[in-house]
């Protein structure tokens, strides 16, 4: 019955959203994210690749922007080893730490309502509840040894309704700007698109909400989700996270980027000031790697400050070789207490077998060129 119920509403939004222009179409995209120049954090994109192993390794690294509003933590995380629920920023510094979810909570974090303003405000227009992401394209030769297209940093001052807490995100992306473009929805000017029944416009469907995801058919493994690590599942509409999360269900589609397959069992014994991997899917394809961590993390004051996937090598559901065979099998970040850098690395195998290095600096500032040995750096997997 309920799959009768999701189906029906699917096809009613899509016949609501014939005929009509982009301008009839009260959706959300690329523009909620507040984009800044790379350079301004230092951020710097390594890809190697060993013959001998024929894998690659690449790493996004980069310097937090500490002028950014509340991204200056620094002491622990109260309640890390706890529940979602019970997390303080900032311990130390009560005045402040009631001023972010004064004004974090102003801006519309819970999303139980539009974002205040809207529909002539949106998240990429606000300061606080908002994501500054910097964003950096990468060569042809480097997608075609590892798919990656593009990859990003993002600065969350409020983190997220299920990231009760500040925040970085690493991206690497599959899919190009161009798609990321496309991939609009109805969100009330937020960071989560509004479930498949109250998409209307057609674009927001292909999020894939109600449960249409890509799924397993050799036979063998019905209704498991392919491409996907062993052990991760879509998060879609009805998901109940945790009871910690203003009591409601979630899904976790964002304009502009996708929505997320998490390893639920994981995230329930997560320990919050270490980073987490998730996958980002659009229109059953895969879309993303993400890594994101409390913002902590990247100024040391984490629990530890060398992480990596427990589940490696990553293994994935009927993995489809053609199309995703560059999916990594390593996922790990590292902060360096000298350099004060944050390093997010995935390594996996390469689409071509032959010594090879290149270093992406901003404003196309840039080396290529064939290494005669492999490559070590700070970070590594």
């Amino acid at each position: 019955y309920a799959c009768v119920v999701v189906a029906f509403f699917a096809q009613a939004a899509v016949a609501a959203g014939k005929g009509k222009s982009e301008d009839d179409c009260p959706e959300n995209g690329f523009e909620v994210y507040r984009q800044l120049d790379p350079k301004e954090v230092d951020m710097m994109v390594e890809t190697v690749v060993d013959k001998d192993t024929c894998m690659y390794e690449m790493s996004i690294s980069f310097t937090p922007d500490l002028t950014l509003p509340f991204m200056d933590e620094d002491s622990p995380l109260n309640g890390a080893n706890g529940s979602i629920a019970n997390l303080q920023p900032f311990p130390e510094e009560p005045e402040k730490r009631t001023a972010w979810h004064t004004l974090c909570d102003a801006e519309g974090r819970s999303e139980r309502e539009p974002i205040p303003g809207f529909p002539n405000n949106h998240v990429g227009l606000q300061d606080h509840y908002t994501e500054y992401e910097y964003t950096m394209k990468l060569p042809k030769n480097v997608k075609k040894i590892t798919g990656i297209d593009h990859v990003t940093m993002g600065a969350n001052p409020c983190g997220r309704r299920t990231q009760p807490y500040t925040s970085y995100s690493a991206h690497f992306y599959y899919a190009s700007i161009k798609d990321r473009k496309k991939m609009t929805c109805i969100s009330d000017g937020g960071f989560i698109c509004k479930d498949s029944e109250y998409q209307v416009c057609g674009r927001g469907l292909k999020f894939n909400t109600n449960g249409s995801v890509m799924t397993c058919t050799d036979g063998n493994s019905e209704n498991i989700p392919a491409n996907i690590p062993a052990g991760h599942s879509w998060i879609i509409e009805q998901t109940i996270l945790s009871p910690d999360f203003w009591g409601q269900k979630t899904n976790s589609a964002a304009p502009g980027m996708g929505f997320i397959a998490i390893n639920r069992q994981s995230f329930a014994s997560q320990i919050f000031d270490l980073p987490t991997f998730a996958m980002v899917g659009h229109d059953q394809k895969i879309g993303a790697i993400l890594i994101y961590n409390w913002s902590g993390f990247s100024r040391g004051y984490s629990s530890s400050n060398d992480w990596e996937y427990q589940d490696s090598p990553i293994t994935y559901n009927c993995q489809d070789m053609e199309k995703y065979g560059k999916l990594p099998t390593h996922v790990g970040a590292q902060y360096s207490m000298e350099s004060g850098r944050t390093t997010y690395t995935i390594r996996g195998p390469a689409g071509k077998c032959k010594d090879f290095s290149h270093v992406k600096l901003p404003k196309d500032k840039k080396t290529n060129k064939h290494a005669s040995k492999k490559v070590k750096k700070e970070g590594a997997i």
